[in-house]
């Protein structure tokens, strides 16, 4: 799987040029939670649950405030519409250290599911970093939170930092939000909204990373 992850995100970043101008960020950003019928298509009830029994998402973030939300959620609160946060704290190590915030003003996203969510951003000068969460059978992601570690199992997630992968060893993956549209026959989906926060514990230089993304189609 390790292999397979560091494949993908090579060629992911390889083909970010080429991709970068088929995607655009517009529109408001509306947020619904589990209980609202927008989620019908993420649910997917008959997929097999997950082995690491995400944690139900409270019904009070059925409408998220932002503003409102604790860190490193709340930092999705500024610019827009789209927003790629990220926080590296700790020793020196091979992570970049301190915050970056990125929005689709200069900035080319390119947000799929191939099967796993992949989310990558680069500015003029190269890519910024990429997200990429997987699931135990391929599947879209639920909502939920979902305790990481570097053996985990169950739904995960991989962070890029610049060129520089956070080896996870430990912290929190939630799911808020995850909408998209998967044409029949078609080998990926597009993503139309996307909320998610993490607070991470990196093996290299035990490094703290956290952040969030907020993104609409």
């Amino acid at each position: 799987m390790a292999n397979l992850r560091a494949l993908t995100q090579a060629l992911s970043f390889g083909s970010l040029a080429a991709f970068s101008a088929m995607f655009a960020c517009s529109g408001p950003v509306q947020y619904v939670g589990p209980g609202d019928a927008g989620f019908a298509a993420a649910a997917q009830p008959d997929a097999p649950a997950s082995t690491d029994a995400p944690a139900a998402v409270p019904e009070a973030s059925a409408s998220v405030d932002l503003d409102a939300a604790s860190y490193p959620l709340s930092r999705c609160a500024t610019g827009g519409p789209d927003v790629f946060y990220l926080d590296v704290g700790g020793p020196a190590g091979p992570l970049q250290q301190g915050e970056i915030t990125k929005t689709n003003s200069g900035t080319s996203w390119f947000v799929s599911l191939q099967p796993e969510l992949n989310v990558m951003l680069a500015g003029p000068t190269g890519p910024v970093g990429s997200i990429q969460v997987w699931t135990p059978d391929s599947s879209p992601a639920v909502p939920g939170t979902y305790k990481q570690n570097a053996n985990a199992t169950g739904t995960s997630i991989d962070v890029v930092v610049i060129e520089e992968p956070c080896h996870v060893n430990g912290g929190t993956l939630t799911v808020l939000d995850l909408q998209y549209d998967w044409p029949d026959g078609s080998t990926s989906g597009d993503v139309t909204s996307l909320l998610m926060s993490f607070d991470l514990m990196c093996a290299n230089g035990n490094d703290s990373l956290r952040g969030c993304v907020r993104y609409s189609q």
